[in-house]
Parts: structure tokens; C-alpha cells; sequence
């Protein structure tokens, strides 16, 4: 049976480019994106 789920190695790669804290500030990690530049990340990853 198929699965939805995110491989965790997918998924850790993506942690480790900090895609998970793309709109948080540099301050606490995040790559500190504004709303437009988070919309096309978000487009461009599908």
C-alpha cells in the first residue's frame, strides 16, 4: 500500500537546509524570508 508519508531522509534533508524555519528569523535559526520570498520557495518545491 502506498504512503503519503515523507521519507525520513527527505525529511532530514530538508532540516538540515533549514527549509523548516524558512519564514524564522536568522536570530533564531531560520533563513529570515519575507512572505514573498516564502511563497516562492514554497512554488518553487512544489
Amino acid at each position: 500500500m502506498a504512503s503519503d508519508a515523507i521519507p525520513d531522509d527527505l525529511r532530514q534533508q530538508a532540516a538540515d537546509m533549514a527549509l523548516f524555519g524558512d519564514a524564522i528569523s536568522q536570530d533564531w535559526g531560520g533563513l529570515g524570508l519575507d512572505l514573498v520570498q516564502d511563497v516562492e520557495l514554497a512554488m518553487e518545491l512544489g
